[in-house]
Order: structure tokens, then C-alpha cells, then sequence
């Protein structure tokens, strides 16, 4: 934890990169569109977005802060910084979910730009900076809105982690953060983001902004009913954007075309080239060197079959990572659990499941034709895994008890093509042999 501490004691002197609700379509695409339709310059508005979505794309987004926070950190300290950035309430930490209620467009949820506006930097970048940060709360609110789903026991601690809520798919779905699925919503989180836009211009430069947003309503009411990338890229390309390389996470489908938004470097919207995780970076532990073995025979391997056969106790699965009563589970329900999460058309397999990840509880009379076709291996881990860390670590790995007193090794990690999603394997030694009892995920941003 003292690395995670040292990002946070770091946050009032450096523009963090870091978070996730929306996605980039949002965070980046249409920040700086409404920017630069407030008056900023091309510049100015690339700044500000910037900002905004890097909170989704560092150490301290959601998705990592949830890690630390919830699971084998379990500190306040980091939840906090977890509300603050992602869920804006005024609710005290630790808590029950249902006492931390996110409200759109809340006074919290505007607290951090009203503290920009009130306290400016004295550079032009840092405030602009800082008002892209400060952006994120406020549209993550209208995302988020809701009671935070967080059934992560005996994983993660209930009182400390954050998920989508219930009404809005809960803690494994996508949905929340899919402009389309709640256009209503989006559309009044851009007036919201418009109007704040506004507001500091006039603060910072002393000028107005020349148009209402109900002049451009209509355009965004457009975008965020898209629900392809290459719709999107061309609604963005339309709009002068050169380069929407920016769209290539997004949790829709490609839309079946090739619309030059998929760089195989991608990591933001600065278009730096991504870093491979470093398995030097893994702990010296028994559940480390497990975690490290399964998750690489999983994302490279041809034959998903050996890997289960090899790894998993069909015997004794439980559904809600690691804990409930053990069941049987089929080869093939396993099987198809694995290959769902190396499919990299991962917006397109998300419409096609309706978000539900749990496939090994699904009746199955086969394998869905979107995984036949879209399942394929990475040549090795260091190419599958986001690192979650500076060291690069690829996978975060912790112990814990179920209720039964039983020791439960678990490991979290970040696959390349679904960077907004956080697996977790838990394990136990079945006959003094460690065996995967739980696959599972859960979405943050």
C-alpha cells in the first residue's frame, strides 16, 4: 500500500493521470468537442480532455483504486479517493453500499470544479488540467447514479469497494457506462458538462460562451445513441478529429468495418505506446506463482481443454467468487468461460451476451458463433496483461478465508482488449492441490 499512498499524498502537485465510468467516447471524445464548442482552442481542448479520461488509463482509475481499496489493500483512505474521483457523495467510508447513494449532478459531484473555479492555478496549463480532472466526477455522477452494487465477499470487502448499480447491470456489467443504453442521461451529463465548461471560461478568461447547448443538443443526442466504434469514428471524423484511435476500448462492437480506430499500441488519448506488464513484478508467494501459471496457459494457450482439465476443480466450483455451496460445473462450460475472454471484439461479445460474463451458470447447447469466431491466444502474457502498477505488476494476488475458515488464494487482473474490466480467479487446494473455484469479473469505471 505504501506505493498507492505515495500516488495520493502526490495528487495536489501533479496532474494524475487516472479513472473510469463512461468511456473514452465520453471522457475524451465529447469533452473536447463541447470544449472547443465553448470557445476553448484545439489546444485548450485537448488539454482538458486529456485530463479528464487519463484519470481511467493510470494507476489511480477505478478499476485499480477498487483493487487496493476494497481487496487485499482494504483501505478507507484509498476508497475515499475512489468516491471522490468516481462515485461523488458525501457518504462517510467504510459504509454499506445503500448509505452511499450517487445523485446526478450533485453538489459533490460538482465540488471539484467549483474548487478550481474558486482557487485558480497560476499557469494556464494546471488550471486547465485541473479542470478536466474536475470534470470527471460530474459526468461519472450521471453514470453512476444510484446505490453502487459491491457483492464482493469474501474477495473484497463490501463496505469499501464501488460497482455499477444494480439497476444499471450491477458490479459485472458494462452497462452503465454505455452512452446508448441511458442516451437520456448522457445528453443531460453534456449539458452539464457544457455548462461547466462555460462557467470556468468565463472565471478563467473573462469571456462567455458564444452559444446555448441547445444549439448543439441535437449533434450529441446523435453520438450518444451510436452503438458501434466505426459509427462513432465518423461522427468524431466528421467533426475535423484526425486521429479516433481514442474509440478503440470503448464497450461497443467495431461496427464490422475498419475505421482506423484500433492501433495495437493504444493506451490513451495521448497515443503513447503501451507498456507490456512485467512478470518480474509478481510477489515470491504460492498464490503469485499459481496465478502466474493459470493466466498464462489461459491467454496463450491453443488448448483451452488441457487448461481447464489442468486448473479447475469441476467439482467443487462456487459461483460468487469463491464462496457459496461447491457444485459440479461441465468441461465445456469451463471451456467456454475461458475462450469468452479472448474474443477481442469485446464490445461486440458484450452485445451479444446482454453483459452477462457468467457463462459457466448459463445452459449451453454449444458455443455461441461471436467466440467460434473471435476467440484467439495471445503470443504470450506480457502482451495479454494490462500492467495495474509502475512496476508493471500483471497480476495483483492476495489470500483470504471464506467464512469456513478455508484459505482462498486470489488474483486480479486487467486483459488488453477489456482494459475497463478487472478479473479475479479465486482458488483453494482441493486435496492439497491449489484449483481455480471461481472466475469471475467486475467493471468500475
Amino acid at each position: 500500500m505504501s506505493s498507492i499512498r505515495l500516488w495520493l499524498g502526490l495528487l495536489p502537485v501533479v496532474c494524475i493521470n487516472a479513472s473510469h465510468a463512461y468511456e473514452d467516447d465520453i471522457h475524451f471524445g465529447l469533452t473536447k468537442w463541447l470544449a472547443q464548442k465553448a470557445g476553448y482552442s484545439e489546444s485548450q481542448a485537448h488539454l482538458i480532455a486529456k485530463a479528464n479520461v487519463d484519470y481511467d488509463h493510470s494507476e489511480l482509475s477505478a478499476i485499480s483504486l477498487v483493487k487496493h481499496s476494497a481487496c487485499y489493500g482494504r483501505d478507507p483512505i484509498v476508497s475515499r479517493e475512489v468516491r471522490k474521483i468516481h462515485f461523488p457523495s458525501e457518504a462517510p467510508v467504510p459504509s454499506e453500499p445503500a448509505d452511499r447513494k450517487v445523485d446526478p449532478g450533485s453538489d459533490a459531484a460538482r465540488s471539484a470544479y467549483q474548487r478550481v473555479l474558486a482557487v485558480p492555478a497560476k499557469s494556464e496549463e494546471e488550471n486547465l488540467n485541473a479542470l478536466g480532472q474536475a470534470l470527471h466526477p460530474l459526468q461519472d455522477s450521471w453514470s453512476h447514479q444510484g446505490i453502487p452494487d459491491s457483492p464482493l465477499s469474501p474477495a473484497c470487502d463490501r463496505k469499501l469497494s464501488w460497482g455499477h448499480p444494480e439497476k444499471r447491470g450491477g458490479w459485472r456489467s458494462h452497462q452503465a457506462d454505455i452512452a446508448h443504453r441511458y442516451s437520456g442521461d448522457a445528453l443531460r451529463m453534456a449539458e452539464a458538462t457544457y455548462s461547466a465548461l462555460c462557467e470556468s471560461r468565463k472565471k478563467l478568461y473573462s469571456t462567455t460562451c458564444q452559444r446555448q447547448f441547445n444549439s448543439i443538443s441535437a449533434e450529441v443526442f446523435t453520438l450518444v445513441q451510436l452503438n458501434t466504434k466505426a459509427a462513432k469514428a465518423a461522427w468524431f471524423k466528421e467533426r475535423n478529429f484526425s486521429n479516433v484511435a481514442f474509440l478503440y476500448a470503448t464497450s461497443v462492437p467495431d461496427g464490422n468495418t475498419k475505421a482506423g480506430h484500433e492501433p495495437s499500441d493504444y493506451s490513451s488519448a495521448s497515443l503513447s505506446p503501451i507498456r507490456k506488464s512485467n512478470e518480474g513484478a509478481l510477489p515470491n508467494s504460492p498464490e503469485a506463482a499459481f496465478m502466474r501459471a493459470f493466466f498464462h496457459r489461459w491467454m496463450t494457450s491453443n488448448d483451452i481443454t488441457s487448461v481447464v482439465k489442468e486448473f479447475f476443480a469441476l467439482n467443487a466450483y462456487r459461483d460468487n467468487l469463491g464462496s457459496g455451496e461447491a457444485r459440479q460445473i461441465a468441461q465445456f462450460s469451463a471451456e467456454v468461460q475461458l475462450r469468452f475472454w479472448r474474443v477481442r471484439d469485446h464490445g461486440l461479445i458484450q452485445q451479444s451476451l446482454e453483459g452477462d460474463h457468467n457463462l459457466i451458470v448459463r445452459p449451453l447447447q454449444g458455443v455461441p458463433t461471436v467466440i467460434e469466431q473471435g476467440d484467439q491466444p495471445y503470443p504470450q502474457l506480457g502482451d495479454a496483461l494490462l500492467p495495474l502498477d509502475a512496476s508493471g505488476l500483471p497480476i495483483a494476488t492476495w489470500t483470504t478465508r471464506r467464512e469456513d475458515g478455508s484459505v482462498l488464494w486470489v488474483g486480479a487482473a486487467r486483459i488488453r482488449h477489456a482494459p475497463y474490466e478487472l478479473v479475479i480467479v479465486v482458488a483453494e487446494r482441493i486435496d492439497g492441490v491449489p484449483r481455480v473455484v471461481s472466475l469471475s469479473s467486475t467493471v468500475t469505471n
